[in-house]
């Protein structure tokens, strides 16, 4: 079965990988209920790329359904300014905007866990926290043979001085040759290295990496976003409402 590890140089844990399964759904959930496919008929389907496969049913109810499915599986249907929207930003966009820090932070696992989002050591109990709020509200599922939500908030308390990277059991591990700038020849001599200089140069690279955007921090924690413009379902209903209204978006 799938899971996301949190790793850290002294031990990790796991969040079960129907947890994984769950963040997409959540998500994905909240962006169809806003974008409201049942509403905004060909308004909405005005916004659809010419060339995807929505376009070529015939009838509208199918067409309206197929948009939703796109949605939660993350096709790439839209179309604003005449750019292409990426769906999965998209909807992990209108989950960060909406949502309290539960659900953000949910957001945040989903689109990096694979990326090796992190938390510093400072920072541990500060996400606990939240995972513990999560947990009293419901946002996060408490069977512990399922989910494990508990033993990743107790694992993140239990200390302050090692950072925790995340990865995903279906892609690269870490640390990793990849992360630490090992070409594919130097393969062997990073696997070769001790464990501690293996984590060392694989978190000192991952640091860098898009300026540390990968941190899951408190500083900017609430106004985070993915991509380049921060689309979200809102985007998308509003220029519905244009198109309505004969203006092009």
């Amino acid at each position: 079965m799938s899971s996301i590890a949190f790793n850290s140089p002294s031990g990790k844990v796991y969040l079960g990988g129907p947890e994984r399964a769950y963040m997409g759904l959540f998500c994905a959930g909240l962006a169809t209920a806003l974008l409201r496919t049942d509403a905004y008929d060909s308004n909405l389907l005005a916004l659809v790329q010419p060339d995807s496969y929505i376009v070529r049913h015939s009838e509208k109810q199918r067409s309206l359904a197929s948009l939703s499915t796109a949605v939660r599986i993350g096709e790439d249907v839209f179309v604003l300014d005449g750019r292409p929207v990426n769906t999965f930003q998209m909807v992990l966009n209108t989950a960060l905007k909406i949502g309290n820090p539960c659900v953000q932070l949910l957001a945040r696992i989903h689109g990096q866990c694979e990326i090796h989002c992190f938390i510093e050591g400072v920072n541990r109990g500060w996400v606990a926290g939240i995972i513990d709020e999560g947990l009293g509200r419901g946002i996060y599922r408490s069977d512990e043979r399922l989910a494990g939500w508990q033993t990743v908030a107790g694992f993140l308390r239990s200390r302050t001085d090692e950072p925790v990277v995340l990865s995903y059991s279906v892609t690269d591990g870490f640390p990793n040759s990849y992360i630490a700038g090992f070409g594919d020849d130097d393969d062997e001599a990073f696997y070769d290295l001790p464990d501690a200089d293996r984590w060392e140069l694989s978190i000192k690279a991952l640091r860098t990496i898009n300026e540390g955007t990968r941190e899951i921090k408190p500083d900017g924690f609430p106004d985070f976003y993915f991509g380049d413009e921060n689309i979200t379902a809102f985007d998308i209903v509003n220029a519905a409402n244009l198109a309505a209204k004969g203006v092009t978006a």
